[in-house]
């Protein structure tokens, strides 16, 4: 029982604080009111996705916890099995991934959410877990963790309510890109001293720190350029 609370107390919260479409609601309302899905089906199902997208969260951060153990350890950061038995830990992850999947039962109807989903399952798995483990794969890595982390989940959100391809849609997902990336590099910068010592071959200690905070600097602009974007989006469909 302790091991439960541990997880989802994950980082203070971070399962939930860290989720993307909480990071993200105004593509949800943004879906709400093109669609013009204002009834109690709509907002049953929003709260359904919620769940499946706090479960999903979970699985990719609990399975990079389970992955980076002894990293961690060596490291001296938290980790959600620090001292979980190895068999307890693939249950754990397995009951989160059919957790989802109940959860995700009133969208599997649409193809396009059972071919992201199934992408996004394969990016979390592989980002941590060895042998392809992209997260030491340089700029692989950083494209993976920001699609997994950020792009993904969006999309799913548009492919649950078959939202019709737009110039707004397209928008609100570069906009979760853009953001994705200069938050994970500014993950990888802090990180910087730990994973340099360690061989961990980031996207920020392959191309070194000072190249790595310039980028990340670039970064912000570009995310504050597609965040104008994003109003414009509002103010035309919403007038």
């Amino acid at each position: 029982m302790n091991s439960i609370v541990k997880i989802l107390s994950w980082r203070d919260w971070g399962i939930v604080r860290y989720n993307s479409i909480f990071q993200n609601l105004s593509a949800l309302y943004f879906i709400a009111y093109v669609g013009l899905h204002w009834n109690l089906t709509f907002i049953v199902n929003a709260l359904l996705f919620i769940f499946f997208s706090i479960l999903m969260t979970g699985y990719g951060y609990l399975i990079n916890d389970f992955a980076d153990i002894d990293l961690d350890k060596h490291h001296q950061k938290p980790n959600s099995f620090a001292n979980t038995k190895k068999s307890l830990a693939i249950w754990i992850l397995l009951g989160v991934l059919i957790c989802g999947a109940i959860f995700s039962l009133p969208f599997i109807k649409n193809i396009w959410f059972v071919i992201i989903w199934g992408i996004w399952i394969f990016v979390a798995t592989t980002y941590s877990l060895p042998p392809l483990r992209f997260k030491e794969k340089g700029t692989l890595g950083l494209i993976t963790t920001v699609l997994g982390q950020q792009v993904f989940p969006v999309a799913l959100l548009f492919a649950a309510f078959t939202t019709p391809w737009s110039w707004g849609v397209f928008i609100l997902i570069l906009f979760t890109f853009s953001r994705g990336v200069s938050s994970d590099l500014g993950h990888q910068i802090r990180d910087w001293i730990n994973d340099s010592q360690t061989d961990t071959c980031t996207f920020a200690v392959k191309i070194g720190y000072k190249n790595a905070n310039s980028i990340y600097m670039t970064c912000l602009e570009f995310e504050r350029i597609i965040l104008g974007l994003v109003i414009f989006v509002f103010w035309y469909y919403f007038p």
